[in-house]
């Protein structure tokens, strides 16, 4: 029972923030090219990984990993890019 709880918690919080991004870059109070869409990208697709440690489904880990990757390649330009100014 716990640990059905603990996923269902891992899945708000996962869609909580999708949304988060979304509305925030849709009312513009953020941009994509700004370091805390990346964040929250990042941290919703971690916990997608952590959830599909229960529901395995090899498109969505292939996905989250693909997004993980564009996350860590966007920190190490906007960290170089922040380096050279």
């Amino acid at each position: 029972m716990y640990l059905e709880l603990f996923w269902d918690i891992i899945w708000m919080i996962w869609m909580f923030l999708i949304v988060l991004a979304y509305f925030l870059t849709q009312t513009e109070k953020i941009k994509p090219t700004e370091l805390i869409f990346t964040h929250i990208n990042l941290c919703w697709s971690v916990f997608l990984l952590i959830s599909l440690l229960i529901h395995f489904n090899l498109a969505s880990f292939i996905l989250e990993l693909v997004w993980i990757s564009i996350s860590i390649y966007w920190y190490y330009k906007y960290f170089n890019n922040k380096k050279a100014s």
